[in-house]
């Protein structure tokens, strides 16, 4: 599949534990995404999916499957068959969201009292709460920004 660039601009933070310090997030990486829309391509990007997605090789990594799961805000990997390293008992690689973006969809996380396919503050009525753990979330004209 060939996309065409949406005009994003992507910022990533990096970090993670000593397992000397922090035996309990040993294994843990965190990854911090800053994803603003420039407005160069389109004014507004709607109906966008946010996935996590890996390729961790395992084993001799010929027939290994990678996918993503938007609904537990996933990612997997795992062999197809025997694996010429692990043989039939290869281990599997799961990946997941701490926290994804914030969702405003219509009669499913809030009531659309005035039928316009988004949410207003003061009219609609939510039916969930949106929180943004150790940043903010911005709304600039019309197009949402995650910090």
């Amino acid at each position: 599949m060939i996309l065409n660039p949406l005009g994003i601009e992507i910022e990533q933070t990096v970090f993670a534990y000593s397992p000397k310090t922090h035996s309990e997030l040993a294994n843990v990486i965190f990854i911090r995404y800053k994803i603003s829309n420039t407005g160069l391509v389109n004014d507004l990007l709607d109906s966008v999916y946010f996935v996590i997605w890996s390729d961790p090789d395992i084993g001799d990594y010929v027939n290994d499957l990678v996918g993503s799961d938007t609904t537990l805000n996933s990612g997997y990997c795992y062999d197809n068959g025997i694996d010429g390293k692990y043989g039939i008992n290869s281990p599997s690689f799961f990946s997941t969201l701490i926290q994804g973006p914030v969702s405003y969809i219509p009669n499913v996380t809030f009531n659309d009292v005035n039928n316009n396919n988004k949410y207003d503050e003061g009219i609609d009525e939510p039916l969930d709460t949106a929180k943004s753990l150790f940043g903010f979330i911005c709304k600039q004209n019309l197009s949402w920004c995650i910090k």
